[in-house]
C-alpha cells in the first residue's frame, strides 16, 4: 500500500486495508480448506481512485472486464477443465 498519510486519515486508511486483506486471506483459505477451486483476481486501477469518487466508474468497470477476461482466456489454455465450459 503506497501513498498513505499520516494522522486520522493514514490511520483509517491502513486499518481498511488491513481488515480487507485479512478477509480476503480468510476466504482464499477457506475455499482451499474446502476443497472449492476458485481464481482470484486482484482489480486494480491504473492509479487510486477515492472510495466516494464515482467519476472514474465506467473506466474501472472497463478495466476490470478487460483484466477478467485476459485471466479467463490465460486459464482456458492451461486449464482443459474451463476450455470445455462455455
Amino acid at each position: 500500500m503506497n501513498n498513505v498519510g499520516e494522522g486520522v486519515r493514514g490511520f483509517v486508511d491502513r486499518m481498511i486495508y488491513s481488515v480487507e486483506t485479512r478477509q480476503k486471506n480468510l476466504e482464499l483459505e477457506l475455499a482451499e480448506a474446502r476443497g472449492v477451486p476458485l481464481l482470484y483476481l486482484g482489480l486494480a486501477g491504473e492509479r487510486p481512485v477515492q472510495i466516494w469518487d464515482f467519476h472514474h466508474t465506467d473506466e474501472l468497470i472497463a478495466r476490470g472486464y478487460d483484466i477478467s477476461k485476459r485471466v479467463i482466456e490465460d486459464q482456458r489454455l492451461t486449464n482443459p477443465v474451463l476450455a470445455i465450459r462455455e
